[in-house]
């Protein structure tokens, strides 16, 4: 007699597999037009398998954006603890390291950002900040020992430089405009003039890219 044995993979395995597929559907087809059901039909288990690990169709982008950020967090971790770059170019670096992590068109905060999904964008931006916080704080602490910045009230200068840099990321993943395409660039030159009176930093020493 064939006996037919089931297979059961880890659960730690199975939820991977889930946001994995998820993630890959919401940049694809985006997120307003996936469902559960297309997800678990995308690795092939039943719908109760996808209730089992996630409430909700947010509870499963809350899980990616969480590893999505995670993984931002350490390259900025490795940026932040090079001794060899200065803290002025650490922080034109965690700019730069943003826009390159959102510049592809099927990046999946520019899907969000297009389907105007700015809930579950402030999401990731909150969940960004207080792990980032950290790191950054040991920027400005570096920045203040090499005399290239003051800031008596770091946690005040790391919620303002948060809060100007989040309108010029935006601005990134808006679509060119053909009657101002300097548009970008202006909001990038005011920005760097906000973060360096934040950062008290020398006017005209902060140069990110405008592409």
């Amino acid at each position: 007699m064939l006996i037919i044995t089931r297979i059961t993979k880890d659960p730690e395995i199975r939820k991977a597999e889930l946001i994995d597929a998820a993630e890959e559907l919401f940049r694809t087809r985006g997120y307003h037009q996936t469902s559960v059901s297309d997800i678990v039909k995308n690795i092939g288990v039943a719908q109760g398998t996808f209730y089992y690990y996630f409430e909700t169709k947010e509870d499963v982008l809350e899980a990616i954006i969480s590893r999505m950020v995670i993984l931002i967090i350490n390259e900025l971790e490795e940026l932040v603890d090079n001794q060899a770059i200065s803290a002025e170019e650490k922080i034109c670096q965690i700019v730069q390291l943003f826009f390159d992590k959102i510049k592809n068109e099927e990046s999946l905060l520019a899907v969000l950002f297009e389907e105007k999904q700015l809930h579950l964008m402030a999401k990731i931006e909150n969940h960004a900040k207080k792990l980032a916080e950290p790191s950054l704080l040991k920027v400005f602490k570096q920045g203040q020992k090499e005399g290239t910045m003051n800031i008596p009230y770091p946690a005040a200068a790391l919620d303002y430089f948060v809060t100007i840099l989040l309108p010029i990321i935006e601005s990134y993943l808006e679509k060119p405009d053909e009657t101002n395409p300097n548009v970008f660039a202006g909001k990038i030159f005011v920005g760097e003039r906000l973060i360096e009176t934040a950062l008290g930093i020398e006017k005209g020493r902060l140069k990110f890219r405008r592409t």
